[in-house]
């Protein structure tokens, strides 16, 4: 504050223990966002980075980084972005040293464009446009004779596996690539488009990790779609019907590419008790007790329902593929696809069996959805030793048993259970829901309490909820198993994934719908896109008369279920330079032609 001084203070930034450069405030105590507009770096080792809780990084450049490209946390903007990875002045610019950081700027398998963390993050990238980061600007074979091979693992977009598990952290829109200098649309299938850093030992990143590519920009994909790992199996197929999904394969960390369509994505703790205070459940330590990492242990897996899965402690590990069955480990992160409006449910699994004590809490997820879950009881267990209970602020509320699948599912504010007595399985859902202080429950009121979803340019990130503001009990009454901590039922449950539940004549389709068998293999009849409940093709002789109509009945999806009919139905329509009107009559289905003065009359 002297300026005649000649003592040069260094300010941390910190008011007590919180750093103004992380907990940005106005000056006045109020929240504020870090911003960054309209600004260039060149011939930088990262282009922007910060731990800041809060950034909006709008206008940006960067060209010739050596390692990162942009590398930041927690909830963060990146708008209207410009990433140029190597410039022609690159291969002129000589290392600034020898050090580690120091000797690898023209080192083309060393760097990536955008890098992010593993948890705990919202990042919204919008508007991007990305130049000279392919194959011929890293120096690499083969896309440079006789360079060297690539033997890192980084890409254009690199994440993490090595960490804590991820929640729903991740979307994007509009992208723009110059394709002359990436190497062709050719370039978002090459291995150096997407890759993994870090340990591949860990369970939650390695098959949990996602990305929303919100128009398919960032992808070349038709429409807003899922990124999921490969690797975690069936986990990530959101629809088994050709063209809904494919796989990058020769990325360095394969992904699963699936259409979003009506489907929501989610992620939330599940704890067995008791908890260490609000992270990861305290059973794990007092089971494994020679040093093990609970990241890297197993403790049981998600399977989707209609599936056959299976429940074996080797159905995958790390960092082998899984199939229909996705292994899960300690880390309570659990992170995934779903509409279960209809269709469809999470079957949990756990190695030591039944938890007595489950709570499902942090949840992130859009409220009014169907997000339905279950799990298998032991043998011999009632309806009476079922508990469910949701918790805000320590105060309770108890969820009410229902008398069919398809309440819980119906249920407004998702406060039904069901058990299934033949089978032993135990549904209910998950909500972010909230406990009154007049002891009511329904969705939490997100503005009311701070709960809001982080929203740019028309993307979101939901917030995530605190243990405190919801938790969702499940309470067994059992005997308890003393080698097991006391934490797990003695008598142990079966494994058996709920099935489906798809009409007669319907099988699954997807994670959440049924349908026609022909749909898996693409050759059912398809009724005209307007899907009106008729179709109606009209076929002409070799003379040009138009003598023959062939009319089909549609279901509401627009599948030919028969030919013709025998209610009474009218339908008209403008086709062509006629009008036609179909009526039932009985058993005659009939068709009036009024612009040719035909008629036919189809049995």
């Amino acid at each position: 504050d002297d300026l005649d001084s000649e003592v040069l203070r260094y300010d941390a930034g910190r008011v007590g223990s919180r750093r103004l450069t992380r907990y940005t405030n106005d000056g006045e105590g109020n929240d504020a966002w870090f911003q960054v507009y309209n600004s260039t770096a060149w011939l930088v080792n990262v282009g922007i980075t910060g731990w800041g809780k809060r950034s909006e990084i709008r206008g940006f450049e960067v060209h010739d980084f050596q390692r990162r490209g942009i590398f930041v946390l927690f909830t963060v903007w990146l708008d209207a972005v410009t990433l140029n990875c190597r410039t022609s002045n690159a291969p002129h610019v000589e290392d600034p040293g020898d050090g580690y950081n120091e000797n690898v700027f023209n080192k083309g398998t060393h760097w990536s464009g955008f890098f992010t963390y593993d948890h705990l993050m919202q990042h919204i990238l919008t508007d991007w446009r990305i130049s000279n980061c392919g194959g011929v600007a890293r120096g690499l074979s083969p896309w440079v004779p006789d360079g060297p091979a690539d033997t890192g693992n980084n890409a254009l977009f690199t994440v993490p596996v090595n960490g804590f598990a991820p929640e729903i952290q991740l979307i994007s829109s509009g992208f723009q690539y110059d394709w002359d200098t990436v190497g062709g649309e050719g370039f978002l299938r090459d291995s150096i488009f997407f890759a993994a850093s870090g340990n591949q030992e860990i369970y939650s990143m390695l098959y949990m990790s996602n990305w929303e590519d919100a128009d398919g920009s960032m992808t070349g994909s038709q429409g807003r779609t899922v990124i999921g790992p490969e690797r975690a199996g069936k986990w990530w197929h959101l629809d088994y019907r050709p063209g809904k999904c494919e796989v990058r394969s020769k990325w360095k960390f394969p992904q699963r590419l699936c259409r979003k369509d009506d489907r929501r994505l989610a992620s939330m703790f599940t704890v067995v008790m008791p908890q260490k205070n609000t992270q990861g459940s305290a059973v794990f330590q007092m089971i494994y007790t020679d040093g093990e990492n609970e990241r890297k242990t197993r403790q049981g897996s998600m399977t989707h329902f209609g599936l056959t899965g299976d429940g074996s402690v080797s159905a995958c590990t790390p960092p082998d593929p899984c199939d229909e069955t996705t292994s899960r480990s300690w880390d309570p992160d659990l992170t995934g696809p779903f509409n279960h409006a209809r269709y469809g449910g999470w079957y949990l699994w756990f190695d030591l069996g039944t938890p007595a004590e489950l709570t499902i809490q942090r949840v992130q997820m859009e409220d009014g959805a169907v997000l339905l879950q279950a799990m298998t009881l032991p043998p011999g267990t009632v309806v009476e030793d079922v508990r469910v209970w949701a918790e805000s602020k320590k105060r309770e509320y108890v969820f009410t048993l229902a008398s069919s699948l398809e309440e819980v599912r119906a249920a407004e504010k998702g406060d039904l259970y069901w058990f299934d007595a033949q089978t032993k399985t135990l549904y209910w859902r998950v909500v972010s829901g909230f406990v009154e202080s007049d002891s009511t429950f329904d969705w939490i009121d997100r503005k009311r309490w701070g709960r809001e979803a982080f929203t740019r340019a028309n993307l979101s990130v939901q917030d995530i909820m605190s243990k405190n503001e919801f938790q969702l009990h499940i309470d067994i009454d059992c005997v308890r198993d003393e080698n097991a901590a006391n934490a797990f039922c003695l008598d142990k449950p079966v494994f058996a994934v709920p099935p489906m539940g798809c009409p007669e004549g319907e099988v699954m389709l997807s994670i959440d719908e049924c349908g026609l068998p022909c749909e898996l293999e693409n050759n059912c009849q398809v009724c005209k896109k307007d899907k009106h409940l008729f179709d109606f093709a009209i076929e002409a002789d070799d003379n040009g008369n138009e003598n023959k109509m062939t009319v089909s009945k549609c279901n509401k999806k627009g599948k030919k279920m028969q030919e013709g009919g025998t209610q009474e139905k009218w339908f008209s329509e403008q086709r062509g330079d006629f009008d036609y009107k179909v009526s039932f009559q009985e058993e005659m289905l009939q068709i009036h032609c009024f612009g040719l003065g035909t008629r036919w009359n189809l049995l």
